[in-house]
């Protein structure tokens, strides 16, 4: 009995971690490549973390860390900012996050803390992540109502 019990109580275990596990399709819309990620979210001291692994190319991986309390986000040793532009879809409302310090060229993220990163963009490298694989046509016309949405002048 004893036994049954501790290989239950292991079986649980293994369900529950494998439960904060998601596959994500990264679609890259330059090569129009479709490769498959693992997200893993995880809160630690009122910031979440979700870490995107690719299954054997260690360089394809994100770590993005963010910081509801400020609204911002961290990737590697640059800082996002929340931008007024937001996309909605029915399912969600997105924050598109740009770097605190311009570079070269903006870089912009679309990130929802439940969903995590929807787009990355910039000048070459351009990402959409989703949980299903979509055809490449649905991919192109989301990630131009990001593009559209993230260059709309507000006229107030």
């Amino acid at each position: 009995m004893r036994k049954y019990t501790i290989v239950c109580f292991l079986w649980i275990l293994l369900i529950s971690c494998d439960a904060k596990n998601e596959t994500i399709f990264l679609h890259s819309l330059n090569t129009e490549n479709i490769e498959k990620l693992t997200l893993h979210k995880s809160e630690k001291d009122q910031i979440f973390n979700y870490s995107y692994t690719h299954p054997t190319d260690s360089i394809k991986n994100l770590n993005i860390a963010y910081h509801p309390k400020n609204d911002w986000l961290m990737v590697k040793k640059d800082t996002f900012i929340s931008t007024p532009k937001r996309y909605i879809t029915k399912n969600y409302e997105y924050n598109m996050y740009q770097n605190k310090e311009v570079k070269s060229h903006h870089r912009t993220l679309v990130f929802n803390k439940k969903y995590g990163l929807l787009c990355s963009t910039g000048f070459g490298a351009d990402f959409l992540f989703f949980k299903d694989s979509l055809q490449l046509p649905e991919t192109k016309m989301i990630f131009k109502e990001i593009i559209l949405e993230l260059n709309k002048i507000n006229l107030k």
